[in-house]
């Protein structure tokens, strides 16, 4: 009796679960982007654009978006790989449920949760490990190339803050370089990671897969082309609106947002307008349309994260949750 008690009560939380997502969802395509739009006009705006300029620049930057996600599936694959087989099929699930979930929290920590779906309970522990390993990996090379960029922005267009700039870049440097150590898996730095005494006991106890060498290139060898498309992306989309910067001004302040933007502790849901707003600053030192500037954000989070975030909350409502959870 109390299994079956236990069962009905498992099934309506899922239930509730899919409701969750399905009014999430419905409430974030309309907040956040046609409510925005009746004050700003985005759709408009690449209405007017497509009628009057080429789909090429938008296409190449809609075309990267699968193979973006194609190579954070391939990272999943790789860094689970250790302790449980994947296919591509589960892989690109979890993903995209992981999408739909992160866009729904703050800081996108619901993506673990989706992340989940086809990992044994056993294996959970190390699957988080395995995210923080993969989100380590992606941050790097933002924070090594955004610091960089960072200097040479405000030394040229802040003359006044330069010494201040280089020396906030060394110190970004520096950062970037244990985050390094720790992604190495630097069995000193592990050490100290996992054996503070305010962690709880289980935690303490908790012992990191150890990867590859081979593995951990690769990874980040995926991290690294991850981070090209998403800055291939925005420079496209630059282009397609025609925003008047020369390439080396443009590469400098694509770098500087997402620099910025990684540091942003707010759910992808809520930071469109602060995404869009940073984008404002950066480029307010430059002669540029504001509305074309509020735009690109916008249209590229769409692209990225709406559109497989909707692809992913189908699969989390179509698909057979409680059993995938028990049977794993």
């Amino acid at each position: 009796m109390n299994g079956v008690l236990t069962y009905k009560k498992t099934t309506y939380l899922v239930y509730a679960f899919k409701a969750l997502i399905f009014f999430g969802m419905s409430w974030l395509i309309y907040e956040k982007i046609f409510l925005p739009n009746q004050e700003v006009g985005y759709f408009d705006h690449i209405k007017s654009i497509v009628e009057n300029g080429s789909f090429i620049y938008l296409g190449l930057c809609i075309l990267l978006a699968p193979i973006n996600w194609l190579f954070e599936s391939k990272k999943w694959q790789l860094l689970v790989d250790p302790f449980q087989k994947l296919d591509w099929q589960k892989t690109a699930s979890a993903i995209l449920s992981g999408i739909t979930l992160g866009v729904l929290t703050p800081s996108r920590l619901g993506e673990y949760g989706g992340r989940l779906l086809h990992i044994k309970e056993g294996n959970r522990g190390k699957a988080l490990y395995a995210h923080f390993m993969g989100s380590l990996s992606q941050n790097i090379p933002i924070i090594l190339f955004g610091s960089i960029a960072s200097a040479i922005y405000f030394s040229h267009h802040y003359p006044a803050s330069e010494l201040l700039s280089i020396g906030a870049a060394f110190l970004l440097m520096c950062f970037t370089a244990m985050l390094g150590l720790v992604y190495l898996q630097n069995e000193d730095i592990s050490a100290k990671l996992f054996n503070h005494r305010w962690l709880p006991s289980k935690m303490r106890e908790f012992k990191p897969t150890h990867y590859e060498s081979t593995t951990l290139s690769q990874v980040a060898l995926l991290s690294l082309v991850r981070y090209l498309i998403y800055v291939s992306q925005y420079l496209l989309l630059l282009y397609y609106f025609e925003i008047n910067l020369t390439f080396a001004d443009a590469l400098v302040g694509v770098l500087v947002i997402f620099l910025f933007q990684t540091g942003l502790p707010l759910p992808p849901a809520l930071s469109i307008l602060a995404r869009a707003e940073l984008a404002l600053i950066v480029w307010s030192v430059y002669d540029t349309d504001h509305r074309s500037i509020l735009t690109v954000p916008v249209l590229l989070w769409m692209i990225n994260l709406l559109i497989p975030a909707i692809a992913g909350s189908i699969i989390l409502l179509t698909s057979n949750i409680q059993k995938q959870i028990e049977n794993v």
